[in-house]
């Protein structure tokens, strides 16, 4: 998916996404979007403010944190809706690819 700037759209951030609209910055996540994480790597609150971190692919929630599973790199997807309040993003991490020699 491509980056968007309407409301109630889905946009996906990856290393390899330029998202000139969306500010991941206020994303409440202890690693930038784009990092290289490792399994039990806490990613942040799963409720922050306005915002609210879902589990996706790679993570898993324990005792209100999201966490990571795997090695891989953090990517985030907004799930907002136009008439829901606040923030909702699906973290997940993408499993790094080896190679075989």
């Amino acid at each position: 998916l491509g980056p968007s700037s309407g409301p109630g759209t889905f946009v996906v951030i990856t290393p390899h996404t330029t998202v000139a609209t969306m500010a991941t910055d206020k994303l409440p996540l202890r690693h930038e979007v784009g990092a290289t994480v490792t399994p039990g790597d806490r990613l942040g609150l799963v409720s922050r403010g306005k915002a609210m971190l879902v589990s996706g692919k790679g993570t898993y929630v324990r005792q209100g944190h999201l966490y990571a599973s795997l090695l891989g790199t953090l990517g985030a997807v907004s799930s907002s809706r136009e008439n829901e309040e606040g923030e909702r993003w699906i973290v997940s991490v993408e499993a790094e690819r080896t190679s075989s020699k």
